[in-house]
């Protein structure tokens, strides 16, 4: 949608577009406007499908069980596969909880 509104406003303008991996293409010609027309949709299929990787991906290690990240929560470390307390950190979050519980959050 927003691909088309591009390519119309540079028609309107008269811009063309320079593309370092796909080259030039003339606003004013229809064959170069479909062809940058094509190239927008692939990349959009190309980014869609990555992200339902991704998606999938986290999905599937939800379901095992397993773990989606290592960048542990503040409070916490990651070891050997698991979160551990963070001793330094603890009373920080306790005092925040408590904080929360109290109506302060």
């Amino acid at each position: 949608k927003n691909a088309l509104k591009l390519i119309k406003l540079c028609q309107t303008y008269h811009v063309h577009i320079l593309s370092v991996h796909d080259g030039y293409f003339d606003m004013d010609q229809a064959f170069d406007r479909f062809k940058l027309n094509i190239f927008i949709s692939l990349a959009e299929l190309e980014s869609d499908n990555i992200g339902e990787q991704v998606r999938n991906g986290l999905q599937e290690k939800a379901k095992q069980g397993r773990l989606i990240t290592t960048h542990a929560p503040f409070g916490y470390e990651y070891h050997n596969g698991a979160f551990i307390i963070n001793q330094n950190e603890s009373p920080t979050v306790k005092a925040v909880f408590n904080y929360y519980i109290k109506g302060h959050g």
